[in-house]
C-alpha cells in the first residue's frame, strides 16, 4: 500500500503542474501530485496539496528532501496525510449553534 504525503504553505498561484515541475527537479519519484484548488475562485489554489507515493520509505525520504524546500519563496511544509478523518470536526460554516437549553424549558416566575 503506498503513501500519501501533504504538502502546505504553496503559494495560492501554484498548479499542479509547477509541483510536479518542483518534484522532478529534487529527483523525486512518486506516483501523482494534486494541488487543491478553491472552490468559490477557482483560479486560486487553496494553497495545499499531496503527493503520492508507491511505497512508505519512498515517501519517508521525498519528505526529508521536500520538507523545508521553497517554492515562490515560500517554505513548505510537509507531513504524512491523516487518511484516518476521525476525529477531526466535521467541515462546517459559521458559528456553532447556541445552546437554549432543553426544549420546552420555559422560566416561571
Amino acid at each position: 500500500m503506498g503513501k500519501k504525503l501533504f504538502v502546505g504553505n504553496l503559494p495560492w498561484s501554484l498548479r499542479t503542474p509547477d509541483l510536479e515541475a518542483h518534484l522532478a527537479n529534487l529527483g523525486i519519484e512518486h506516483e501523482r501530485a494534486e494541488i487543491l484548488m478553491n472552490s468559490e475562485n477557482p483560479e486560486r489554489s487553496r494553497g495545499f496539496g499531496f503527493v503520492h507515493f508507491a511505497t512508505d520509505r519512498e515517501a519517508a525520504g521525498a519528505m526529508q528532501i521536500l520538507a523545508g524546500s521553497e517554492i515562490g519563496g515560500r517554505e513548505l511544509v510537509v507531513e504524512e496525510a491523516n487518511s484516518d478523518r476521525a476525529g477531526r470536526r466535521p467541515a462546517g460554516r459559521g458559528r456553532p449553534e447556541r445552546s437554549r437549553g432543553p426544549r420546552g424549558y420555559r422560566d416561571e416566575d
